[in-house]
């Protein structure tokens, strides 16, 4: 007889689990570090992260990119803490990871 083209469907229940599927991936509440957060892709990964709830921390060895970035987030209602740091430097890793957690 085959699958019927249509069938009865409860929308509630496809929503509602469709719903529990999104918030596995939800980044409300949660940081998300992004080096090279200062341009390019960097900055449009944060701005991604902003959108889906995330608090951002920027890291890159240049203050005012990444300064500039923390304040079109914040302009927008985000949240975002620029860190200058040198990723290539063990002591700056260790201090943008106690600054971030």
């Amino acid at each position: 007889m085959g699958i019927p083209l249509y069938w009865p469907l409860d929308l509630a229940v496809v929503n509602k689990e469709n719903e529990e599927i999104m918030n596995l991936f939800s980044l409300e509440g949660k940081v998300a570090l992004v080096t090279g957060g200062g341009r390019g892709i960097g900055r449009e990964i944060a701005r991604q992260f902003v959108a889906e709830g995330a608090v951002v921390a920027l890291a890159a060895p240049e203050a005012d990119e990444i300064e500039a970035t923390a304040d079109e987030i914040e302009a927008g209602g985000g949240r975002a803490l620029p860190v200058v740091t040198d990723i290539r430097e063990p002591d700056q890793l260790t201090r943008l990871a106690d600054t971030v957690t």
